[in-house]
């Protein structure tokens, strides 16, 4: 699914949320959710999310990155290249087709 980065952009204060929850390895500088195990996954405040149609939940790697670079093509995926694979620093990923 494709975000608008200039929608994710004007909620500075799920931003601030989402940067809350990220921890730094100061080791690997891998970035990595708070408490989570599987997937990481960010969830939208649901008043900003029918207020704009985004998606209830995006991807904490996939957020990450667009915040970071910009959009990401639909055809694209994220994979870590540390080999973390709860690692979502935008500066560990690299993109290829799925």
């Amino acid at each position: 699914m494709r975000y608008n980065t200039e929608e994710l952009l004007k909620f500075p204060q799920e931003l601030a949320r989402f940067q809350s929850l990220v921890m730094v390895d100061a080791v690997t500088g891998c970035h990595v959710m708070a408490n989570r195990k599987k997937r990481a996954r960010f969830v939208l405040n649901e008043a900003e999310r029918e207020r704009t149609g985004l998606p209830k939940q995006i991807g904490a790697r996939r957020l990450a990155y667009i915040l970071e670079h910009g959009p990401i093509p639909e055809s694209r995926r994220l994979y870590p290249l540390c080999g973390n694979r709860h690692c979502i620093n935008p500066k560990h990923m690299w993109m290829r087709k799925s």
